[in-house]
């Protein structure tokens, strides 16, 4: 395995709910491995606490993101 076979992007959007500021995004991933005999899969959202989430703060206090009801990120 090189570095390039796990290169990969996937669009995405963010509708903001109510007026505010955005300080950072959070993320995390849900593995499911289907062909088994048995479901086996883990999950790092909120549902299961077992796992840290990736929580990505932008890169100076002073930047902040200000949104508006039902604007979007893409």
């Amino acid at each position: 395995m090189v570095s390039g076979d796990t290169s990969f992007t996937a669009p995405f959007k963010l509708v903001a709910e109510r007026d505010d500021f955005i300080h950072a995004l959070v993320a995390y991933f849900d593995v499911s491995f289907t062909k088994c005999h048995k479901f086996t899969g883990f999950s790092t959202g909120q549902a299961f606490f077992s796992l840290p989430y990736s929580v990505m703060f932008f890169s100076s206090s002073s930047t902040k993101f200000c949104f508006t009801t039902n604007s979007e990120i893409q």
